[in-house]
């Protein structure tokens, strides 16, 4: 007898199957994949399609609270006059941290794009605090990742590190100007 199973119980399933699987494996600990209760969740292989975006089963995500330079954004040049290429370094590096490992995705909402806007983790790694971390990203819509870009900043990682790349990087909030702050006399 076959057992039959309602279209919102097979996502259910397979993922408690993923997770009985890493777990009798010795591959993941109890806390290392979170699977949250609703159906609300994107779980599989990712392709990375630049510093801040993924895309799992056809779905695009944008990882959310860092925003990491375009593909075809550059630092300035080496020592040999080649441009750097940092949007290409952002995307390397978020390739390297998801490598071949299934990635997780809590949706948050959606963005301008309809992409879903998600914090996407590697075992227990979250991948928008490590692009941030690493300088790749910066903290932005929110304040998640603040203390990951101080970091960043105060060891010039990443971009931090590119005098040309701070082009990316958010300008210091303009001065007051002193006729801003002149008042009138009665």
């Amino acid at each position: 007898m076959a057992a039959h199973f309602s279209s919102r119980a097979v996502p259910r399933l397979c993922a408690l199957a993923l997770l009985l699987a890493f777990t009798s494996a010795g591959l993941a600990r109890a806390d290392a994949i979170q699977v949250p209760a609703q159906d609300a969740y994107l779980f599989g292989t990712a392709r990375v399609i630049d510093g801040d975006t993924l895309e799992i089963a056809g779905n695009s995500i944008r990882l959310a609270d860092i925003d990491a330079p375009p593909l075809s954004f550059t630092c300035g040049a080496d020592e040999a006059g080649r441009p750097v290429p940092c949007g290409q370094r952002a995307a390397l590096f978020l390739r390297e941290l998801v490598g071949l490992s299934p990635v997780a995705c809590i949706p948050e909402g959606r963005d301008s794009y309809t992409r879903d806007v998600a914090q996407c983790r590697v075992k227990e790694q979250d991948l928008g605090a490590a692009m941030v971390r690493a300088g790749w990203a910066l903290a932005s819509f929110g304040t998640r990742y603040v203390a990951e870009e101080a970091q960043a900043k105060a060891d010039n990682a990443g971009l931090w590190g590119f005098p040309a790349g701070r082009a990316f990087l958010p300008a210091a909030p303009p001065a007051p100007s002193p006729a801003a702050s002149v008042g009138t006399k009665p």
